[in-house]
């Protein structure tokens, strides 16, 4: 603003010219002003993009939580979409598989084993642990299990406005039974009468 005309800035400020006698000619980075006796909540911003990520309530799993931003719930997220996952020592982040963007993983907590299945016998186990980043190729099945002694915590990010995961427990629970058995038949109804046809995301148990 030092470097605009007086007669400009009064006239798009709508001000007297005298006004801006005093703008700093300089750059001033940090400068003393008084602290604002407005507190946030008195002041009731309303924030454009409705509800704040940060208060986006949790689903709490047998074995952790999750909590999925995308544009379902922060409308102006049009190019990402996270889910924060948190796994209880012992349990698993289900089988699971993205079916159009591939997963990249920022672990923020804790130490992790996962495996991720291509085809057949083509499989690999990886163990992370905080700070470390992990990539997952789009529908490529795998599940993450916590190793350590305390909760894990980490962030699954795409590049998508939508999050979309495929849950095996899911799946199979929502095929008829006779052509899960038909492929295995060793494999029934009974076996999967704890798939009830949603996505846990999380189950505790020991590792």
């Amino acid at each position: 603003m030092a470097h605009v005309p007086k007669e400009v800035l009064a006239k798009n400020f709508r001000v007297n010219v005298s006004t801006s006698d005093h703008i700093p000619d300089r750059q001033l980075w940090m400068l003393p002003s008084a602290v604002p006796t407005q507190s946030v909540n008195e002041a009731n911003p309303v924030s454009p993009a409705e509800t704040v990520p940060r208060f986006a309530a949790a689903t709490n799993t047998t074995g952790g939580t999750v909590k999925i931003i995308d544009s379902h719930t922060f409308n102006v997220s049009q190019m990402i979409a996270v889910a924060q996952v948190t796994v209880v020592p012992g349990g698993i982040r289900e089988f699971h598989w993205h079916p159009t963007q591939p997963e990249w993983t920022f672990f923020l907590q804790g130490n992790a084993r996962v495996t991720i299945f291509v085809s057949s016998a083509n499989v690999r186990t990886f163990d992370y642990k905080a700070g470390d980043i992990a990539y997952v190729p789009p529908t490529f099945v795998n599940y993450f299990g916590n190793t350590g002694n305390t909760t894990l915590k980490y962030l699954e990010i795409f590049n998508s406005n939508i999050y979309e995961d495929i849950s095996l427990n899911q799946w199979l629970a929502l095929t008829p039974p006779d052509m899960v058995k038909a492929r295995s038949t060793t494999l029934g109804r009974d076996d999967f009468s704890a798939a009830k046809g949603q996505a846990d995301c999380s189950w505790a148990g020991k590792w």
